[in-house]
């Protein structure tokens, strides 16, 4: 029996992998935050050394859209706010043809026409961060300890 490459790549993948630190802040939500920027600046070319690709594969996607109305100083603006979710598939392969898959939801919200492009986004940022273990900077477990009583 033939050993698949994808295996032994996605493993050293993994084990090159270093801590990706949530250095962005959302303020309207007030939340740090990894970007997929962050996380595909980290990985490129670790999974290009490894000659290991990802090919994304939509299987369903859904965008509903509200419709929300604002009155500014006596006048009514209508405003559109699209809902995507899509599940995709993302095949992990290499050069021998062998290959790894995982599907995640992504799930996004927009004023305009970007919003399948995050859905997207979100789903490769998880599919990453859960495949590949990938920890933050930050303490293991905030809950590992608890504080004593307030009164």
């Amino acid at each position: 029996m033939e050993t698949k490459q994808i295996y032994s790549k996605m493993a050293s993948i993994m084990k090159a992998t270093k801590a990706i630190a949530k250095g962005q802040k959302n303020e309207q939500q007030n939340f740090m935050f990894r970007g997929i920027d962050d996380i595909m600046n980290e990985l490129h070319s670790i999974f290009a050394d490894n000659e290991v690709f990802i090919i994304p594969e939509v299987v369903n996607y859904d965008v509903q859209e509200k419709i929300s109305e604002k009155t500014y100083q006596g006048q009514t603006k209508k405003s559109i706010t699209y809902y995507t979710r899509a599940i995709i598939r993302h095949h992990f392969a290499t050069t021998d043809g062998s290959e790894i898959v995982t599907t995640t939801i992504g799930e996004a919200m927009d004023n305009g026409d970007k919003g399948m492009n995050k859905a997207m986004s979100i789903a490769l940022k998880y599919a990453l961060l859960q495949m590949l273990l990938i920890p933050t900077k930050e303490d293991k477990d905030p809950d590992a300890t608890t504080p004593p009583p307030t009164r």
